[in-house]
């Protein structure tokens, strides 16, 4: 399923409630997540940019624009 919902702030401790369709009586489920990549941006929950530093500086690790030689 594509369909993925990101709860920013203190609703976030909440449980998720089960979206239903209206054509049948099961509920839908939407997968809630922590962080989401959107446009190249990786967001978290709780609005932390730690998650996207991580994966840039990982990517130039790998690119080879960051050397571990100091």
């Amino acid at each position: 399923m594509k369909t993925k919902e990101m709860i920013l702030g203190p609703l976030a401790k909440f449980s998720p409630q089960h979206l239903s369709d209206s054509s049948a009586n099961n509920p839908v489920f939407v997968e809630r997540v922590q962080h989401f990549k959107l446009l190249g941006i990786t967001t978290s929950h709780d609005m932390n940019w730690q998650t996207h530093i991580d994966t840039i500086i990982t990517k130039a690790f790998l690119v080879g624009f960051i050397t571990s030689e100091a």
